[in-house]
């Protein structure tokens, strides 16, 4: 009760409280300083709220951007961003010290959300001589994108500076923020790579090019050249095929150029085009008949994928590839990519005498999706038949969708259980967009047969759907695998519902079951679904929705969760335990929740290494760093067990 007290004082005093701006920001500085977890976040969120009113806790603020915690880190980042130009100065002294660290990554997060109420500030900055805090004002520029470009001038006049880290500075931050409305300086940045002597500037400068786009298209025959530049020909054929259209009549006749490196920057600035390169196709397809480098052969099939339907006329060509295994997996994926002409081609190759042509055509069925609609009866054939495995054919025929529900609607009964589960899986994974798929599913768990009910609901965990009240039915049956199939479809879920049915199921009488059903509460954050502000159990909560409805039954969650995971620690089966110290480590706040790290300590001491291991882990991400956890830890680097001592290590220098 007295943290959601707490909580709420905060609340009222900075929104509501008739005292100045400056009490306001105190008040909260005070309670931020005492209190814990959500609390205190919510605090520093508030101080945010007030925006340039908060000016005072900027200093405060900055130190908290060093916090180990990362929700009070990202927090006090946010709430400099939204004090806004009153932070700006103390920000930026950040990037003086010496050493770069957390704090000024943070720093350059928050400036860059303040976007062009930064930018003055920054482009003073820019002309510091200090390297590292240059390299600091860059790397905001560059996470403001275009809205810096108020900064192009200074970065272009720096392209001339006489020390190569400002100019490799200017180059990269200027591909962040030139667009195609940038042109006019297209040829500068072609006569700086001329003349450049250090060849990763070069490298940044065509990367500037490529960012400019088909409106630099007077750098077409330049990087035409240059793609014979050994240095700079990838960077070369990057920025070609950033060029679209205006480089594809330049592109054709360099398809049959001598040397291979050549041919093959060519093909992949035609395929980076892609379908606005159309006009190259029948030159892609001579290529393609000629050519001898198997990997000039597969990048061309990959081009032709991305020209789409406008490529049909390859269709022959890449069956032909499609059975040699050198080149079958990208005429494969470029079939797909091509689609339904192709489909006539690839339905005939699933019945090809080589195992491999027809995995092959399968395959491109899983690139085509939905328009492969016409190969569902023959896919359905073939895992009858067993002539494709079948996890490729559940693939395609779950990307393939709502058009193949109804016919493995109709497998569903298969006597082939192998055939069965497959089918099942593919109604799950296709459910997850198609929700028509659940009542479908739902209907085969009134089926006798228990094989089939499993299968069921573990395809209802892979569509995503929230049937917890079917599945809470079934954590009643008679049989085992089928209550361990409920708990485990029952963590897919993550609802409250779920979670709660979860911790009934701890109950049950089977061992497996409640190791399941604790395995399962260990991986899911239950606090952002069931934990409360606090823990106690009352009938009334004074902190509503707005809409009447109190936090009741959250608190009888939060205090029976707390008391499994608790009671669990002492379970005579490792398994459990280890379960819970997972499950305690999972909590949202859990320093709001004292006797946790308590008992976790003690658990250190636990027999088996895999228990101890998960406690050391469950103590870094808890991230309290007090003596007596730190000096519990540097006990465990002498752990008979050497796993469990890299683990106390590893926690021990993150805590720290």
């Amino acid at each position: 009760m007295k943290n959601s007290l707490i909580f709420l004082l905060i609340v009222i005093m900075a929104c509501w409280n008739n005292g100045t701006a400056q009490e306001q920001v105190q008040q909260l500085l005070q309670h931020i300083q005492i209190s814990q977890g959500r609390v205190r976040i919510q605090a520093i969120q508030t101080l945010g709220e007030l925006g340039a009113s908060a000016k005072e806790a900027v200093p405060f603020l900055i130190k908290m951007l060093n916090s180990k915690n990362e929700k009070v880190k990202w927090a006090a980042t946010q709430a400099l961003a939204r004090i806004g130009k009153e932070a700006i100065p103390l920000l930026l002294e950040t990037f003086y010290q010496e050493e770069y660290g957390i704090t000024q990554e943070q720093a350059v997060y928050a400036l860059a959300e303040m976007g062009k109420d930064a930018l003055p500030f920054l482009l003073k900055t820019l002309q510091e001589n200090n390297e590292a805090v240059r390299r600091s004002a860059s790397e905001v520029l560059r996470r403001m994108g275009h809205k810096a470009k108020d900064a192009i001038p200074i970065l272009i006049g720096a392209l001339d500076d006489p020390e190569v880290w400002v100019r490799q500075e200017a180059t990269e931050t200027l591909c962040y923020i030139l667009g195609p409305e940038n042109k006019e300086i297209v040829p500068r940045l072609i006569r700086i790579v001329q003349e450049e002597d250090e060849y990763f500037l070069q490298i940044n400068v065509l990367y500037v090019l490529g960012e400019i786009g088909p409106s630099a298209r007077e750098a077409i025959p330049f990087l035409i050249l240059t793609l014979k530049n050994e240095d700079l020909q990838e960077a070369a054929s990057y920025t070609l095929g950033k060029m679209g259209q205006e480089a594809v009549p330049f592109l054709i006749p360099m398809l049959q150029e001598k040397e291979e490196e050549v041919r093959i920057l060519v093909v992949k600035a035609l395929g980076r085009i892609g379908l606005s390169a159309k006009e190259a196709i029948p030159f892609l397809i001579r290529a393609l008949q000629e050519e001898k480098s198997l990997e000039v052969q597969d990048l061309i099939a990959r081009a032709l994928g991305q020209m789409g339907s406008e490529a049909r006329e390859a269709i022959p060509l890449l069956m032909q590839k499609l059975k040699d295994e050198m080149t079958c997996g990208d005429a494969s994926n470029a079939l797909g990519k091509i689609g339904k002409d192709a489909l006539p081609f690839l339905i005939q190759a699933l019945q090809d005498a080589d195992e491999n042509v027809r995995l092959m055509a399968t395959e491109a069925f899983i690139e085509m999706g939905p328009p492969a609609k016409e190969a569902i009866l023959p896919l359905l054939q073939v895992l009858k038949e067993k002539t494709v495995s079948a996890e490729s054919v559940i693939y395609a025929l779950a990307k393939i969708g709502k058009e193949a529900i109804p016919f493995l609607a109709q497998t569903l009964n298969h006597e082939n259980e192998e055939i069965r589960d497959s089918v099942f899986e593919t109604l799950g994974r296709i459910g997850f967009d198609e929700k028509e798929v659940i009542p479908i599913l739902l209907q085969q768990l009134e089926k006798e047969d228990p094989k089939i009910q499993i299968s069921a609901i573990k395809a209802l965990g892979l569509a995503g759907a929230d049937v917890t009240s079917f599945l809470i039915q079934k954590l009643k049956d008679e049989n085992l695998e089928i209550r361990i199939a409920s708990v485990e479809t029952l963590a897919s879920i993550e609802t409250k519902e779920a979670t709660l049915a979860l911790m009934e199921a701890f109950k049950d009488l089977d061992e497996r079951v409640r190791v399941a059903s604790l395995q399962a509460l260990g991986n899911i954050r239950l606090a952002k679904e069931i934990f409360p502000f606090h823990r106690e159990k009352i009938v009334e909560d004074p902190m509503e929705d707005g809409c009447g409805n109190t936090g009741f039954p959250k608190r009888v969650a939060a205090e029976e969760a707390i008391s499994i995971f608790m009671q669990s620690l002492q379970n005579p089966n490792a398994q459990i335990r280890k379960y819970a110290v997972e499950a305690l480590g999972n909590l949202e706040y859990p320093d709001e929740i004292p006797e946790i790290v308590p008992a976790l300590l003690h658990t250190l001491k636990d027999p088996e290494a895999e228990v101890r291991i998960n406690t050391a882990s469950s103590l870094g991400k808890i991230g309290i760093n007090t003596p007596e956890v730190l000096n519990a830890l540097k006990k465990m680097l002498e752990d008979p067990d050497t796993t469990v001592q890299e683990t106390a290590e590893y926690v021990m220098i993150h805590l720290e």
